[in-house]
């Protein structure tokens, strides 16, 4: 079972996050092609980051190094757009919600 915890700390990370997007669209990704996607010159600072999403159990790769999001990233990126939605309107828009009276 994965700490829920560790998988908070990964979503709130912002270029964790984008490495999550982009497998998410993706797929599958090797290394260079996310430092690329993420403009990010410095290989192990991406690597850094894949790790700790490997060890939330969010990111998977094979034996050719190929990078995916595994069943509980999948469901995290889920729930990441689903409380950026939800907290875009309170960030820097109005909110759609009607306050209870």
């Amino acid at each position: 079972k994965r700490d829920f915890h560790g998988i908070l700390s990964s979503l709130s990370n912002p270029i964790r996050s984008e490495i999550m997007r982009f497998l998410s669209i993706r797929k599958t990704a090797r290394l260079s092609e996310i430092t690329k996607e993420l403009d990010i010159e410095d290989r192990t600072k991406v690597l850094f980051h894949l790790r700790k999403l490997q060890e939330s159990g969010i990111v998977e790769h094979d034996r050719d190094n190929i990078y995916s999001l595994t069943p509980s990233g999948e469901r995290s990126i889920e729930c990441l757009n689903i409380l950026e939605q939800y907290l875009s309107p309170a960030i820097g828009g109005e909110s759609s919600h009607r306050p209870l009276s």
